[in-house]
């Protein structure tokens, strides 16, 4: 079950958003009967880049998914070379990456 304010992972691409499929969002609203949620993606910065009504075939809850990381959004006119602006070209902008913990 996908409670209000948990974190989730964007399954496919949402382009009139500049959304990937692996983006992630958190719920801020869920439906009362629980199939529907309005999902807010933000920023690093905490810039909101869109809510949408998503379902739970839209999304995969984070606690479940092997890895997150952070890409450039080309949304409004932003960099979309994937490269951080002020870096080097042929160098990657650096950014978290969570993987999942594996057991000995």
């Amino acid at each position: 079950m996908i409670r209000e304010l948990e974190t989730l992972v964007l399954l496919h691409d949402v382009s009139q958003h500049g959304l990937k499929s692996g983006d992630v969002g958190a719920v801020v609203h869920r439906y009362g009967d629980g199939k529907a949620f309005e999902v807010e993606f933000v920023t690093a910065e905490g810039r909101t880049v869109a809510v949408l009504t998503l379902t739970e075939s839209d999304v995969c809850p984070a606690r479940f998914c092997m890895c997150a990381n952070w890409r450039q959004h080309s949304a409004r006119g932003r960099n979309t070379s994937g490269l951080s602006p002020g870096l080097p070209a042929g160098r990657a902008s650096c950014g978290p990456v969570w993987l999942k913990r594996r057991r000995p």
